[in-house]
């Protein structure tokens, strides 16, 4: 069984990656269109200005039932429980 903190941190970190989806996406976007290096510097800075948990890679994937990180309960191979 997973920390009760650590779930609580990954449940808060979900929320702040649903929040900035769009914003981060569209920035993205912005910069494969704009032709000038300067311009995408600026939407870079933006992009960087939005908090680091809200990046989609920061996320893990954890067990519904217990929380433990990496694999599902049910699916462990090496050991029978």
């Amino acid at each position: 069984m997973a920390k009760k903190s650590l779930i609580h941190r990954e449940k808060k970190m979900q929320k702040l990656e649903q929040k900035y989806h769009l914003i981060r996406r569209s920035s993205k976007k912005e910069i494969s269109k704009v032709p000038s290096l300067s311009e995408k510097w600026k939407i870079h800075g933006k992009l960087q200005s939005s908090p680091r948990n809200s990046a989609p890679t920061r996320l893990h994937r954890r067990c519904f039932s217990t929380g433990r990180p990496r694999v599902s309960q049910g699916l462990r191979s090496g050991r029978k429980a």
